[in-house]
């Protein structure tokens, strides 16, 4: 398939990044922002799943901060951790499918599920996500 610039995604965005984390982006311009930390540190965008607002599957292919940075910005930019715009492309990868968006994000409950243990039983968590109607509903529930 063909690269998808994500400036072209229909948003809202539920995003699982290999972290661990699921989060939305409501915006282009949210989603292609992060901390030097998380962008060089933990690479939040490699191998991200992404469902559009259409529940349309697609994977982080790329992500390059927006100008380049020297060795020297870089570090700089880790020390002081500073905000970064990112210029991201992603892979579409299936047809666009709720189930498989419930399926992936129950999925990443269970990577960590002492971190959404804190707030809900894990059970429970996934009852909500088996119940989700739509895409907005399943996004509010990380929102």
């Amino acid at each position: 398939m063909e690269d998808v610039d994500a400036t072209r995604l229909r948003y809202p965005i539920l995003c699982l990044s290999q972290d661990s984390s699921i989060t939305v982006a409501r915006n282009g311009q949210e989603f292609c922002r992060c901390n030097a930390l998380a962008l060089w540190g933990n690479n939040y965008y490699r191998r991200m799943y992404v469902f559009d607002t259409e529940a349309t599957p697609y994977l982080v292919t790329s992500a390059a901060p927006v100008p380049p940075f020297s060795v020297i910005g870089r570090f700089l930019a880790r020390l002081f951790n500073r905000r970064i715009q990112v210029r991201i492309t992603l892979e579409r990868t299936g047809d666009a499918s709720l189930d498989d968006a419930k399926q992936r994000a129950t999925e990443w409950l269970d990577r960590s599920p002492e971190f959404w243990e804190a707030s809900a039983d894990i059970s429970e968590w996934k009852n909500h996500i088996a119940k989700a109607p739509d895409m907005e509903v399943l996004m509010s529930l990380f929102a």
